[in-house]
């Protein structure tokens, strides 16, 4: 076999086992999903039967590698605590931790990264000057939509409105939808 024939192959392969990879963190979403509908129908989690309003964020997708921001959490964590737990013993590396402290620390790196994702698209909205604004004033008597419109703050809406602008900016960073 030539040098490029094996390359080939080797690249054919790192290209399967990503698939594969992704297929296999696809099930555990969905096997995770069906976990917690599970607990909620059978009234395990929760008062009533109610899942408790942090665990809605777990059946949300991951993006990128959040095994990896969690380890990354966890080694700063165990550096900024000294190594040490809060009596004095050492804390464990991130493979001792075990798949069920794993697990807990990969569920914090979820939220914070999804946290993150919504704060940098209302950032890029607001750079890309598109935000939403409420119409105080409306140019038109259809009902469609005009550059002419003005906002809450009355400013035509082919201007920029700096109070609009912190507003959505405001409501992005206490993680309401704009």
């Amino acid at each position: 076999m030539t040098d490029q024939g094996a390359s080939y192959n080797a690249i054919s392969e790192i290209t399967r086992l990503k698939k594969e990879n992704r297929q296999l963190r696809e099930d555990k979403k969905e096997l995770l999903a069906e976990l917690y509908s599970l607990a909620f129908d059978e009234g395990v989690l929760g008062k009533g039967g109610a899942l408790p309003k942090w665990t809605a964020t777990l059946v949300q997708p991951i993006k990128g590698d959040a095994m990896e921001t969690a380890k990354r959490m966890w080694d700063a964590y165990a550096f900024r605590a000294g190594g040490k737990t809060f009596d004095g013993k050492p804390l464990p590396t991130w493979d001792e931790l075990g798949e069920d402290r794993q697990s807990c620390w990969i569920a914090a790196a979820s939220v914070a990264a999804s946290r993150i994702e919504k704060l940098e698209a209302a950032l890029r909205n607001i750079v890309e000057g598109d935000i939403p604004r409420t119409v105080k004033i409306p140019f038109r008597d259809d009902g469609q939509s005009s550059k002419h419109d003005r906002c809450e703050h009355g400013q035509w809406f082919y201007e920029d409105c700096g109070c609009c602008i912190e507003d959505y900016a405001r409501k992005a960073l206490e993680g309401k939808d704009g």
